[in-house]
């Protein structure tokens, strides 16, 4: 797991084997490693 934290320090996701979630723990979002981006699931639905 990472923690990830937005430019002021505060924790804003969490970084779990290629899921991104918010700080409560709700997924929003999957790495796409070779094209280096981040999906939005919301935008899949």
């Amino acid at each position: 797991m990472k923690d990830l934290h937005d430019s002021k320090g505060r924790h804003i996701a969490n970084f779990i084997s290629g899921q991104l979630y918010d700080v409560r723990g709700k997924n929003i979002g999957h790495y796409i490693e070779n094209a280096n981006i981040f999906i939005d699931i919301r935008q899949l639905y």
